[in-house]
């Protein structure tokens, strides 16, 4: 696998729609809920296959990361959300349950 460095979230997120990343979820009640499906995920039935984490030149606020993630079902889709002081605690720590697919794409701790 190739790591891939995305200069905005914007073009991490078209660039990882066009390579089938196409689903959206959102965090409800301690699961991931695909918002098209309804189905809900644990952090069992999916593996983070990329991730990619961005900061603003001058206000922390800005610090995003997402997350392109496959469920064992054949789901694609992308989880965004703010990181660091500002990001979801419950998310961070959903996703720090998820398997990462390959650890060469994304070295170093997920959350700071």
């Amino acid at each position: 696998m190739s790591i891939r460095n995305y200069q905005t979230l914007s073009i991490a997120t078209t660039e990882l729609r066009k390579r089938d990343y196409t689903a959206d979820f959102k965090l409800e009640d301690g699961k991931l809920l695909h918002t098209e499906s309804g189905k809900r995920y644990g952090p069992k039935d999916m593996d983070i296959m990329e991730f990619h984490r961005f900061e603003g030149d001058s206000d922390p606020a800005d610090n995003a990361i997402v997350y392109a993630v496959e469920c064992k079902d054949g789901v694609k889709g992308l989880i965004v959300s703010a990181y660091g002081p500002y990001g979801s605690v419950a998310l961070n720590e959903f996703m720090d349950e998820v398997e990462v697919h390959d650890k060469t794409e994304a070295a170093g701790p997920i959350h700071q």
